[in-house]
């Protein structure tokens, strides 16, 4: 088993844990065999359910009316999602007209508890990134940290760090921050707990290795990876 597809426990979101390949050169060397998750709202599959007329990045796949509760508060669901630089979206479109064509998605269970047991003899000491697409938060906690500790490296980030019932979570993800915004900024995700990936700035941060040297992958690298991870202070990188 390759890939595991389930709904969320409030049936809006189907999370998807594949284990493939990715051209993405920033994460890991090109066609390199890794853990990826992706989470998609029901209302994107609906659409191309529907026949998806006019499907595209601006009217369709990233609609922010599509993606309330994949996305949930992160602002750059209305425009500049760093998940969708070069070829990734035409990736994510063609999973998401997959996922259309099934019959039934099953909600997480026992069933997938074990299916998901399966799966990790498959992804032991590999590279593990959370979040592809859509909010990693999405995936319950005692799976992420299931994968998380059988991984040899990994990363998340999450927007979501405002709600008390993602506390748990800064164990393994970064905050998403914004220099000088008065919601989403360090100081608050850091009084919180979290460490945090500035994604637009360097202040309090330490920068993140790939901006100044492109042979640094996520995949080696791991700094992004909540406070049971390799790095201890938060991180930021330019706006990208």
């Amino acid at each position: 088993m390759k890939s595991l597809t389930f709904l969320s426990a409030n049936q809006k979101v189907v999370n998807v844990i594949a284990l493939n390949k990715t051209k993405n050169g920033k994460i890991t060397t090109p066609n390199k065999l890794i853990l990826q998750t992706y989470h998609f709202d029901i209302e994107q599959i609906n659409f191309a359910k529907q026949g998806g007329k006019g499907i595209n990045l601006d009217t369709g796949f990233l609609n922010p009316k599509l993606t309330e509760n994949n996305c949930l508060s992160c602002p750059l669901r209305f425009g500049g999602c760093y998940t969708h630089h070069g070829i990734q979206p035409v990736g994510h479109l063609s999973m998401l007209r997959r996922l259309a064509k099934l019959d039934k998605i099953p909600q997480y269970s026992v069933e997938v508890i074990n299916q998901s047991l399966a799966m990790l003899q498959l992804t032991t000491n590999k590279y593990i990134r959370f979040g592809s697409y859509g909010c990693p938060t999405n995936l319950p906690f005692n799976l992420v940290q299931l994968l998380a500790e059988n991984a040899n490296n990994y990363t998340g980030y999450t927007h979501e760090w405002h709600n008390p019932k993602n506390y748990k979570y800064m164990a393994y993800f970064m905050a998403s921050t914004h220099k000088n915004d008065p919601i989403f900024n360090s100081k608050l995700a850091n009084d919180l707990g979290f460490r945090t990936f500035e994604i637009d700035g360097k202040v309090n941060t330490v920068q993140c290795p790939h901006s100044t040297n492109k042979h640094i992958k996520c995949d080696r690298c791991g700094l992004c990876s909540g406070y049971k991870g390799k790095g201890k202070t938060n991180i930021g990188i330019p706006k990208h």
